[in-house]
């Protein structure tokens, strides 16, 4: 671990703590590993930038916390972080760039249009944390906090993807989760998410067939349908 990671995990643990559900210390380390482990596979990124957006990328999550929305709040949050650790000047813009570019979707309607390596390396790194077991665990914990129910029969999974609370935690899978493998843009990002996908739908498959919950299946069979398992 470099000198300036190790002084910016101290910064931040606090905001970080366990009251940052879903988004705590553990996943921002999970979220650095991969994007470095992309990164090294890929050939190619300004690693200081990579490593230091994934650690600061969730402070949307902790201003909302605060009871503000406001992403001009986000963006001075993490240039004060920034400014008490003495991060490089010139490398100031590349990681809100990065940042910025993470809670972008073709699903959500957004245009994907040429990210630097290092944003796209981030993303993928980030959504790869959302899907997989540990996507599903996460999952689970963040609807836990939003008090969201398990599942509501009758109610479409909505087709644009919206970030906030949705109609149930298994809404949010079919919403955002079950789309992710497809909207990821390294190679190596691809690959590793196959496999996370796999896992993912073989979960939901096995929790309908314990359960059997009405319109479940349905939903199951027709995101199978749109993005198959290969």
């Amino acid at each position: 671990m470099s000198e300036l990671t190790a002084t910016l995990r101290k910064q931040i643990e606090e905001d970080f703590g366990p009251q940052c559900v879903g988004h705590a210390m553990d996943h921002l380390e999970r979220v650095s590993q991969l994007a470095l482990a992309i990164r090294e596979a890929e050939g190619g990124g300004d690693a200081v930038v990579i490593e230091t957006s994934c650690w600061l990328h969730d402070y949307h999550r902790v201003i909302e916390d605060e009871g503000s929305e406001d992403p001009q709040a986000v963006e001075a949050r993490i240039r004060r972080v920034l400014d008490a650790i003495a991060f490089p000047a010139a490398r100031v813009r590349a990681v809100l760039d990065c940042i910025a570019f993470t809670d972008r979707y073709s699903f959500a309607g957004h245009a994907l249009e040429s990210p630097s390596l290092e944003a796209q390396i981030v993303r993928d790194a980030d959504n790869l944390d959302a899907i997989g077991a540990i996507g599903v665990a996460r999952a689970f914990m963040f609807g836990g906090k939003l008090r969201e129910p398990l599942w509501v029969a009758g109610v479409a999974p909505e087709t644009t993807y919206r970030s906030g609370p949705t109609s149930s935690v298994l809404h949010h899978f079919f919403e955002k989760l079950l789309r992710v493998r497809d909207d990821m843009l390294t190679t190596t990002g691809k690959s590793i998410a196959e496999e996370r996908h796999e896992y993912m739908f073989s979960f939901l498959t096995r929790l309908q067939s314990e359960w059997g919950a009405p319109g479940l299946g349905q939903e199951l069979a027709r995101a199978a349908a749109l993005t198959p398992v290969r």
